[in-house]
């Protein structure tokens, strides 16, 4: 095995040889594309690190790894190349084991941190015989992106490599360099139609385009026909990347006789959600399919894309008739979407509460809360359910009574006996409801809640967020607490209750301020958590917020650049920062490059153009 290495390894030395004799071709080209030599002499302990990396012992050459990884050895990337493909052959791209997970992660903080030293590298390891050689190469110079534009030329030849996945990571990379579909699409189609090896890597980079790629729709519906069903599963999240175009060719999906195919064309409708409205009626008439599995998606897709309420509402109620507990839960998920036009369905809903299904009867809850008023008919019910101890949904009945506002007035005086229950979930949510119907006793009933947010029992403090939420703007002083738990807390759930719940308050100039000058704090985690919670709030148009999210574009840290790029995407308003975002097709960060382009696609509604800096 020694021998093995080290006879792959004095090949891999060509590669760097090779990349010199690439670049110094290029001596002739414009030196604003020219990548610099990569003629840096081998110092003796980067090659002494080098030589490491052929060892037999383990711990040896990993030590050889983190130590050219620490220094940004350039010179080491065919070396590591070369390693990487003893650790993982081309049958089983995609699927890395340990090792060559960690050999990824080297190379990339290598290239990260020395762009132009790696394409010469990179550039030789392109030309190489070995497939799986070439096949990193492509990716890595799609990683590199943009900043890789000198050797695109080079790069198109391998477009018609003999091997499918060099092709298709070609493709890939041609499409992060420069953005052009026209000549990445039908490669990419032309893989997934032969189903031949990568074909699932082709779909995902499909998936990555979103509707730039749907020209590749017919042939990514003809897969769906094919399968097998692993296939069919990354096709329909493809598929829900292209949106409204992909629609039509889901919705004839529903007339194949594999039953597999139609819960699929109704899973991936439903992931497009409300732009794909027009499926409606299909859908609807889906809920009649002899396929139980086609019923249940259909029914949980009509409550992701809406549409007319009365036709959808009647073949949900029909539903609730059923026996199956887990179709009834979809059923009455799907109806919560409807709000008050549920109304008609209330009968089978109460009929649900008496169910011995704990997760029935909280779904049930779910769509009174969201009927609001309109389920005053409910009321008797939810008394009689709160008075039951030891009802484990108690505080989530309470809380449903409170949703109905003014319309529950005959439940005050059990809300404030409540006032005094053993379960604190019951005391909050009796407080809450009682503000909902009465919002005058606010002044004494929201002060204790408030006061019991300096607690560090994590229960405790999600039942006291998500109380705030539900009270909207009736919560408005309790806007510092949600701010500095959004930021500062260290459990993510906490601060992703926190970020909805000041979703559901109208915030004031000053305390959007807040948020907004998280973006300027010296912790990059709080900025990230700044820039996220100023895209879920979607209140972010304010001149001020506008400039923060604006200078987050260039913020040092990659995820703060992405937030940033996606909020801005996610606001009308977002135009006005076109210009900066048009920047970060640019950026060294892949992940921070495509969330630009999305953002500029629907703040443009056309795809951005990679164009020189």
């Amino acid at each position: 095995m020694r021998s093995v290495r080290r006879v792959l390894l004095i090949f891999a030395g060509c590669f760097g040889y090779i990349g010199l004799a690439r670049a110094q071709e290029l001596e002739n080209v414009d030196p604003l594309v020219r990548p610099p030599p990569a003629d840096r002499p081998l110092n003796e302990d980067e090659a002494e690190w080098i030589r490491k990396l052929e060892s037999e012992k383990y711990d040896e050459r990993q030590r050889a790894i983190d130590r050219l990884t620490s220094i940004a050895s350039t010179r080491a990337i065919p070396h590591l190349l070369r390693l990487l493909a003893t650790e993982e052959r081309i049958v089983t791209i995609g699927v890395p084991d340990e090792n060559a997970g960690g050999l990824r992660t080297a190379i990339g903080k290598i290239i990260a941190s020395k762009h132009e030293e790696s394409l010469a590298q990179l550039l030789g390891a392109l030309e190489s015989e070995d497939d799986t050689l070439r096949y990193h190469a492509a990716f890595w110079l799609g990683e590199i992106g943009p900043a890789a534009r000198a050797i695109a030329e080079r790069l198109r030849k391998r477009i018609k490599d003999p091997n499918a996945c060099v092709r298709v990571e070609v493709a890939h990379a041609l499409w992060e360099i420069e953005g052009i579909r026209e000549s990445t699409v039908p490669i990419l189609v032309e893989v997934v139609d032969r189903e031949e090896p990568c074909s699932t890597r082709a779909i995902n980079v499909l998936s990555l385009m979103k509707d730039e790629a749907s020209d590749a729709i017919p042939a990514l519906i003809r897969r769906v026909i094919r399968g097998p069903q692993t296939t069919r599963e990354n096709i329909g999240r493809a598929l829900t990347g292209m949106g409204p175009s992909a629609v039509q060719s889901l919705k004839a999906l529903f007339q194949h006789e594999n039953p597999l195919v139609r819960a699929l064309a109704a899973r991936t409708i439903g992931d497009i959600g409300i732009e794909a409205c027009s499926a409606s009626s299909v859908l609807t008439q889906a809920l009649q399919d002899d396929d139980l599995q086609v019923i249940k998606e259909a029914a949980r897709a009509l409550g992701k894309v809406g549409g007319p309420a009365a036709i959808a509402v009647q073949g949900l109620t029909q539903l609730l008739k059923q026996k199956d507990g887990q179709l009834q839960r979809i059923a009455l998920l799907s109806l919560a979407s409807f709000g008050q036009a549920g109304a008609t369905a209330i009968p089978e809903i109460i009929d649900a509460l008496g169910s011995d299904d704990k997760e029935l009867r909280l779904a049930a809850l779910d769509v009174l809360e969201a009927m609001g008023a309109a389920a005053a008919s409910a009321l008797p019910h939810l008394i009689d359910m709160v008075v039951v101890q030891g009802n484990p949904l108690r505080g989530k009945v309470v809380r449903t009574i409170g949703a109905l506002g003014r319309e529950a007035a005959s439940a005050v005086p059990l809300l404030k006996r409540l006032q005094n229950d053993p379960s604190v979930d019951v005391r909050i949510w009796s407080a809450c409801a009682l503000m909902k119907i009465e919002p005058e006793q606010r002044e004494h009933l929201l002060a204790p809640i408030l006061e019991q947010f300096v607690t560090s029992d994590e229960r405790l403090k999600t039942t006291l967020i998500r109380a705030m939420g539900y009270l909207g703007d009736t919560a408005e002083s309790a806007v510092p607490l949600l701010i500095s738990a959004a930021l500062e807390h260290d459990r993510p759930l906490i601060r992703h209750l926190a970020v909805v719940s000041l979703k559901a308050i109208s915030l004031t100039s000053k305390q959007l301020r807040s948020v907004v000058d998280g973006l300027h704090h010296a912790d990059p985690e709080v900025r990230r958590r700044a820039a996220y919670a100023l895209g879920v709030i979607d209140q972010s148009a304010t001149p001020e917020t506008l400039l923060a999210l604006s200078t987050g574009l260039r913020d040092s840290d990659a995820i703060v650049r992405l937030r940033c790029a996606v909020t801005l995407g996610s606001i009308p308003s977002g135009q006005e920062a076109i210009s900066e975002l048009n920047t970060l097709l640019n950026d060294r960060n892949s992940s921070v490059r495509l969330a630009a382009r999305y953002a500029l696609r629907k703040l443009t509604g056309s795809w951005p153009m990679v164009r020189d800096k």
